[in-house]
C-alpha cells in the first residue's frame, strides 16, 4: 500500500514522463509544419483499441494534419490495454522518432497509479 506521500511521487514522476512525450510530439508536430524536417509520415498513437474515444481522435488528428498539408501520410497505430499505459511504456520505449504523436491526457494518471506502472 502506497503512503500518501508515496503516491503523490508516483503522480508527480507518471505527469513528468507524460510531460516529456506530450513535448516531444509537440516538437516533432513544430519540425512537421515548418517543415524543417521529415514530412513524409506522421505516426500518431492512440494507446486505446480501435472505435473508441482515443482512436477517433487520432484519426480526426490524421485527417486534419493531411488535409492542411501538414505531413504526406499519417497513419494511426492503436496499442490497447492497461489503461494507455501499454501505448505509453512502448512509446517512451522509442525514442528519437520525431515523427510520432502519443495521444494522452491526465485520465492516463489514473491508469498509471491502479496498473503499478513504473515511474518515466
Amino acid at each position: 500500500m502506497l503512503t500518501r506521500g508515496g503516491l503523490a511521487a508516483r503522480i508527480t514522476a507518471a505527469a513528468a514522463g507524460l510531460v516529456l512525450v506530450t513535448a516531444g510530439a509537440a516538437s516533432a508536430w513544430d519540425t512537421a509544419r515548418s517543415g524543417a524536417g521529415p514530412r513524409d509520415k506522421l505516426k500518431i498513437v492512440a494507446p486505446a483499441a480501435p472505435g473508441g474515444g482515443w482512436d477517433t481522435t487520432a484519426r480526426e488528428l490524421q485527417h486534419a494534419a493531411q488535409e492542411n498539408d501538414l505531413t504526406g501520410t499519417a497513419e494511426v497505430l492503436n496499442i490497447e490495454g492497461a489503461g494507455g499505459t501499454i501505448g505509453l511504456a512502448r512509446t517512451l520505449n522509442q525514442p528519437g522518432d520525431p515523427n510520432t504523436l502519443l495521444l494522452t491526457g491526465t485520465t492516463m494518471l489514473g491508469a498509471i497509479e491502479i496498473n503499478g506502472s513504473p515511474p518515466a
